[in-house]
């Protein structure tokens, strides 16, 4: 068994050591990188919205944190929106904490942020009112799903809850098959992490209250580019549970516990 945990524990950090160095690379492009089509604007648009309107009211004293935080775009997104409560990014890459902080500057924002590990992060227990988690469990086999969420489970206060985006399996047809032949192919074998719809519940059996949304339906990106109103519109049937389905990204709400 302790060799079992010995070699999980060294693939976990040849995974981190990876994805620190990946996203350093490309930390100066990476923005433009995500945006350059239509289907990526349109995406992030909907998505920064969504969680926007999961995230509801908050005040100065909120504490939230942003995790990975990687440029900071969602951050200053809520900023443009009007957002004022206690914001933190934490991310593992120096080269994206770097641009965050130049970005910053550019938009003459204050923003707080921090180096760090998700599955050990540099706060106190029961210390944050929000943890948004953006693009980043399908980068891990799904064995370490339940510590990443344990760890965001620690440092959230009760009463608090997270945000965390989540790669949805049943969307496409012959889902299992078309994502492990796609990433097989297309992404040079680096497996990217998927949940069915149905497997939400087991995921988050600690937290109350759950709830999910869908973020991304095949042709709207294209129909969002003569036609924007109806487009959005269109996106917000993934409140319902067919439409959710189909989405490219199940967006998923889960509040600790008070007691």
């Amino acid at each position: 068994m302790g060799l079992a945990k010995s070699i999980d524990g060294n693939r976990l950090q040849q995974i981190k050591d990876s994805l620190r160095n990946s996203y350093t690379k490309q930390s100066a492009t990476y923005d433009a990188q995500r945006t350059i089509s239509a289907n990526g604007k349109f995406f992030f648009e909907v998505a920064y919205q969504t969680i926007d309107e999961l995230i509801g009211p908050t005040d100065e004293d909120t504490v939230h944190v942003d995790m990975p935080c990687g440029t900071g775009r969602f951050l200053f997104y809520l900023c443009e929106r009007g957002r004022t409560h206690n914001m933190l990014g934490v991310d593992l890459s120096p080269g994206m904490l770097r641009t965050c902080q130049h970005k910053a500057g550019e938009r003459s924002k204050t923003v707080s942020l921090v180096m760090g590990d998700a599955f050990r992060l540099p706060l106190a227990n029961d210390s944050v009112d929000i943890l948004t988690s953006m693009r980043f469990f399908h980068l891990f086999p799904r064995r370490y799903w339940p510590a990443l969420l344990a760890e965001t489970y620690r440092v959230i206060r009760p009463g608090g809850f997270l945000i965390a985006e989540m790669r949805n399996l049943f969307r496409g047809v012959a889902g299992a098959l078309y994502v492990e032949y796609r990433d097989r192919w297309f992404y040079g074998g680096r497996r990217r992490s998927y949940v069915w719809p149905h497997q939400v519940g087991g995921l988050f059996r600690r937290w109350a209250c759950v709830e999910s949304r869908g973020v991304g339906l095949d042709g709207l990106a294209r129909l969002s580019a003569v036609a924007p109103g109806p487009a959005r519109r269109l996106h917000g049937l993934t409140r319902y549970p067919l439409c959710r389905h189909l989405a490219k990204e199940l967006v998923v709400k889960a509040y600790k516990p008070l007691h």
